[in-house]
This record gives structure tokens, C-alpha cells and sequence, in this order.
């Protein structure tokens, strides 16, 4: 897994890194992944991950479950088209049933 620095607007011009310690990661490894925070856990993906794929990647995408995106509640109709952001944080639960 990649570590990625962080980094301000005047760090990439022309699509390419400026000199530094990083100049060995291209300006598209550099922007293929995101952090997010899932109940609190940082987890990486790639850019434009939706909430349904990342289901799908978390082995969640059956059963009841329930999303909290930065607070607030994603009804299941949007999963597939609610687009995550860098630095998001989900809360995912899952009920199970039982008796």
C-alpha cells in the first residue's frame, strides 16, 4: 500500500509533481486514492468510489444496512450514484438477524 503526503493546490503543476521527496509517485498514482473514515477506521479507495462499490469492496452489499455520510443518513436509492469525497467519514451498520 502507497503512503500519500499530503499536499496544497501549489504542490502539482502541469499535472506533474514538483520536485521534492515524492518525485518518484506520478501525478496519477498520486490522485487514484482517497482517504475515508468508516466508523472511525481510515480506509483507502479510489477516487470516484461511489457508496455502492464500497460495499461491494467492504463484502457489505446484501442484507439490511444503513449509511451515515458526514452525518447524515444516504437512503439506500442513492447508493449507487452518491460519489464519496476525500476525507469523508461513514458510519455503517448492519443489522443481523437472530433470535
Amino acid at each position: 500500500m502507497a503512503v500519500f503526503a499530503s499536499w496544497q493546490h501549489g504542490d502539482v503543476c502541469s499535472g506533474l509533481l514538483q520536485a521534492s521527496n515524492l518525485a518518484q509517485v506520478s501525478s496519477d498514482e498520486w490522485l487514484k486514492a482517497m482517504n475515508l473514515f468508516i466508523n472511525g477506521e481510515p480506509k483507502e479507495v479510489e477516487q470516484a468510489t461511489s457508496l455502492l462499490l464500497l460495499l461491494e469492496i467492504l463484502k457489505m452489499g446484501k442484507g439490511r444496512i444503513a449509511i451515515e455520510l458526514n452525518g447524515e443518513i444516504v437512503p439506500r436509492s442513492l447508493f449507487q450514484q452518491t460519489v464519496l469525497q476525500n476525507d469523508d467519514a461513514l458510519e455503517i451498520v448492519q443489522a443481523i438477524g437472530g433470535g
